[in-house]
């Protein structure tokens, strides 16, 4: 996950860049220019504190120390949804704004996607300690059956999964945020609107070349 923690570093660091051009002022960022080197702090630290990763204990405390690194992120990404709504919201519809408008949603997605990609391994990572906790295979509802041939006998020698390991049960998500959710939804829908009007423009032009 280190690969995509130094793609965060160097995007945010794109992103700021950028954001600092068009307003010096701009309220977030400070704030985000603090969260990006407390990220950096917390990387060096854990860098320093994991040594053994190669048994399952080690693997293990590897995972709980960078939660803390987690939690930053998540914070980080909330100030980059501020700023990058504040950004948005400042600009005008003048041919010029419209191309640093653009050059804004793209350095914001780059961070925004090196973000969640690290997130989601650590969720992965996550749910196979909870699962195997002790880096063996054991029973797992819906996932993992362990069955000899006696088993297999009493199930007339069937060996479709489902007989076997049952339904998992339903397992909420704990670190699902629904307002950073419907922000996100928010940005991407007003992407798209964006798109649909420069489409709109492109086809009005081609209609006006062609006398129609």
């Amino acid at each position: 996950m280190f690969g995509y923690i130094k793609e965060i570093k160097n995007s945010a660091k794109e992103y700021i860049s950028f954001v600092k051009s068009l307003d010096e002022k701009a309220e977030s960022l400070e704030q985000l220019l603090e969260e990006t080197k407390q990220i950096g702090i917390a990387i060096n630290d854990y860098k320093k504190s994991v040594s053994d990763i190669k048994t399952n204990k080690g693997q293990v405390k590897a995972y709980t120390q960078f939660e803390t690194i987690i939690i930053k992120l998540k914070s980080l990404r909330k100030l980059l949804e501020q700023s990058f709504k504040e950004s948005i919201e400042s600009f005008t519809q003048t041919r010029s704004s419209k191309k640093a408008k653009a050059e804004l949603e793209d350095t914001h997605e780059n961070v925004l996607q090196a973000i969640k990609k690290t997130i989601y391994f650590y969720k992965q990572i996550s749910w196979h300690i909870k699962h195997f906790p002790k880096a063996k295979l054991i029973d797992v509802a819906g996932l993992v059956k362990l069955v000899d041939m006696k088993d297999i006998e009493e199930n007339d020698y069937s060996l479709t999964p489902g007989r076997y390991v049952g339904v998992a049960p339903e397992e909420e998500d704990e670190d699902f945020d629904f307002e950073q959710t419907m922000q996100e939804i928010h940005t991407e829908l007003g992407q798209l609107n964006d798109e649909s009007v420069k489409l709109a423009e492109i086809i009005q032009s081609n209609f006006e070349e062609l006398g129609i």
